[in-house]
């Protein structure tokens, strides 16, 4: 990527790529942890990853004014800080180059969710935002996140009644593969495989390189096979180590991907995919 923006100064694709490497670094520096349990030293680098983002994206941005990925990278670095604000000033001069993104307006829909946002301030967001679903429908799915959020906060209380109905309300603002996928999650957790497979293979035929939703369907068939028999069994466990390989290949770094993909070579060998 050095190389590539060394020999391009001014290709907008290049810093942007790079940029988006520097941001993943950056939160793969932080690690996944709460903030308690992230130490100083992991803050301090994922903020000197960001400041090398914020500074491609600056040139990409005077390059190409118009760019909303750079935009949107920037709306996803403002969580780091919890800083709603700039998330918002962020989304409102990406609007105005395109009023209709839903994808922008996820991005900042994240940071409420997350970083000190309410149910409340998310429903503001999702109404806000309805009139602009004539144009792009997916933005309906937008009011679903209130939903989601809440089917995972009645789970915790041991709601499971709550959560599910939770679940299908969100559903019915849009068929969106993430609440496919925490769905599936939950139904797994709940023993319910058959419709936690039907969840995830929803979810990746909209979202096919999500290594998550992989490794969570892997599970699942994984699950299916040891209480089938025959050729059913057969069909599952290959479907699971299949679909963990596919998982360690999209990200080779993620720990519990690869303690997988060990467990399935040691358990269930026979089943290993022919070799590429």
């Amino acid at each position: 990527l050095n190389e590539w923006v060394q020999l391009r100064p001014k290709s907008v694709a290049a810093l942007l790529a790079r940029a988006t490497f520097y941001r993943a670094a950056g939160w793969n520096a932080r690690g996944t942890a709460r903030s308690r349990e992230t130490t100083s030293q992991q803050f301090q680098r994922m903020g000197s990853f960001f400041q090398r983002a914020a500074a491609d994206l600056d040139s990409a941005r005077r390059l190409d004014p118009k760019s909303i990925v750079a935009y949107r990278l920037m709306i996803d670095m403002a969580a780091s800080r919890a800083d709603l604000k700039t998330s918002r000033e962020m989304l409102g001069e990406a609007l105005k180059i395109q009023p209709y993104s839903f994808l922008l307006r996820l991005a900042h829909m994240a940071n409420l969710r997350r970083w000190g946002g309410s149910y409340e301030a998310m429903e503001d967001f999702a109404d806000e935002s309805a009139p602009y679903a004539k144009r792009n429908p997916r933005i309906k799915a937008l009011k679903g996140f209130v939903d989601m959020d809440r089917a995972e906060d009645f789970e915790a209380r041991d709601r499971k009644g709550d959560a599910i109905e939770a679940y299908q309300r969100a559903l019915r603002f849009g068929d969106y593969w993430e609440f496919r996928y925490q769905r599936g999650k939950y139904y797994s957790r709940s023993d319910l495989d058959e419709d936690a497979l039907e969840d995830f293979n929803t979810a990746l035929l909209q979202h096919p390189q999500s290594d998550d939703v992989l490794s969570n369907r892997a599970t699942v068939e994984y699950e299916l096979a040891r209480h089938a028999f025959g050729e059913a069994k057969d069909v599952y466990f290959s479907q699971a180590f299949r679909d963990i390989e596919l998982a360690v290949a999209i990200d080779p770094t993620d720990e519990g991907h690869l303690t997988d993909l060990a467990f399935y070579r040691k358990n269930i060998p026979e089943y290993a995919p022919p070799q590429q």
